[in-house]
């Protein structure tokens, strides 16, 4: 063991603080040392890191653009359509190469009516995938908006060769092809869906549209009962099925329906259906609920200038014998639709009861200038007969069975002059 009694204490210190100053250059040295192994790692490396970082970051920007399409989606679907595109606009930067974000930014510029932008984010939507079934779609909806219909029956047929388990794609390339004028094509085109699709309510429901417009009424109800089956709770396909039992005349069938139509939410203020509910409650010798249905719809504001109202509820409240409602009904049918031979005709009946013959002569001349009918000329007939002109009274017997040769009155006032002598006699019918 060294002596250090006689050492000076200022000695000691100094070798103190030596051995410090060496063991921090050591450190120094080993710092700067794993620094430039550090530095060249980073050199030799490089590129990995900055590929690891991109990736990374791309996966960051993936989740918010994931986010941002989900954020514009829900704000789509409440109808806030500000807010929808701007986060549309984020999702876009955010994930330029993802096509349903083009796609929603579509759908939400269509319903601006920017046309121009929408088609744009279809078209950038395709081009990133061409598969993408929805832009095929959309694009079809847009370009039968703009009625370049036969683009739009493309698009829809492109969606359903790359959908075709989705039955609203047919439905749609269906319907456009019967806007073309090509029913039989789309009947056809839709006999196809359906043998690969199976029985689904849509393909039964566009069919029997089809068979509407040809005039095939009982084909058409046929087609809406089967998807009524396959989709009991659709209101559409109710509808369709009651306006077919109505044009058949099957007023109990109809007005159960249209009834059952008029207690949801959706369709309580159709006035169309209430009307022809009225027209099959009428039918069915229901006429004072017909004509209570008929007082509320033509109430308030629409209520006072809904023709079609007003002449019903007249024609029930002629057959009730309510006779201040058929003056109230061709009072306001004249005043509202000039044009129309039903509030002259309505006048004319109203004028007989009052044994105003002249004047109910009057109003069915003015029926007839207007629409020569078989019914208008038996009226004007039994005038002429209750002013005993039985020459003037045959003629119009017989413009009445020459116009409608089906209608028996007509025909039978032909062939049997006295028949028109009794039914004149009768004023209050």
């Amino acid at each position: 063991m060294p002596d250090t009694t006689n050492t000076p204490p200022f000695a000691s210190a100094a070798n103190s603080v030596f051995r410090v100053a060496l063991i921090g250059a050591a450190i120094a040295l080993a710092g700067w040392a794993l620094l430039s192994t550090v530095g060249c790692m980073a050199n030799q490396h490089g590129d990995y890191t900055k590929d690891g970082k991109n990736i990374a970051k791309d996966r960051i920007d993936a989740l918010k653009g994931q986010t941002e399409y989900q954020m514009a989606m829900q704000a789509f679907l409440d109808a806030d359509l500000e807010k929808a595109g701007k986060h549309a606009e984020k999702a876009m930067l955010l994930a330029p190469k993802v096509s349903r974000v083009f796609v929603l930014r579509g759908r939400i510029m269509l319903e601006k009516s920017d046309i121009q932008q929408a088609q744009a984010s279809f078209s950038k939507a395709m081009e990133i995938d061409p598969k993408d079934v929805e832009a095929h779609y959309y694009m079809g909806i847009l370009n039968e908006r703009i009625t370049k219909k036969e683009d739009a029956l493309a698009n829809y047929r492109e969606a359903n060769e790359l959908d075709p388990e989705n039955v609203q794609y047919p439905i749609a390339a269906a319907d456009m092809l019967i806007e073309l004028g090509r029913v039989d094509e789309a009947e056809s085109f839709l006999q196809q869906q359906q043998a690969q699709l199976h029985h689904t309510a849509g393909i039964q429901q566009m069919l029997g549209k089809i068979a509407v417009l040809r005039g095939d009424n009982a084909g058409a109800e046929k087609f809406f009962t089967e998807a009524r089956i396959l989709a009991s709770d659709e209101t559409s396909v109710l509808e369709d099925l009651a306006r077919a039992q109505f044009n058949l005349s099957k007023w109990g069938e109809a007005e159960s329906n249209l009834a059952r139509l008029l207690r949801t939410p959706e369709y309580n203020e159709r006035r169309d259906l209430s009307r022809m509910r009225a027209k099959c409650l009428a039918s069915l010798n229901r006429n004072a609920e017909a004509r209570d249905l008929l007082v509320t719809l033509t109430k308030g504001d629409i209520g006072q200038a809904d023709v079609e109202a007003w002449i019903s509820l007249g024609q029930v409240a002629y057959t009730l014998g309510d006779w201040s409602r058929v003056r109230q009904s061709f009072v306001r049918t004249i005043s509202l639709a000039p044009e129309r031979p039903e509030g002259y005709i309505l006048r004319g009946l109203h004028q007989r009861r009052t044994s105003d013959f002249k004047g109910a002569e009057q109003s069915f001349r003015k029926a007839l200038e207007i629409s020569p009918s078989a019914e208008s000329y038996i009226m004007l007939g039994l005038i002429y007969q209750k002013q005993h002109n039985e020459q003037a009274a045959k003629t119009c017997f017989a413009r009445a069975a020459t116009l409608d040769p089906q209608d028996k009155v007509a025909q039978q006032l032909v062939q049997d002059p006295t028949l028109a002598a009794k039914i004149a006699g009768v004023d209050n019918q």
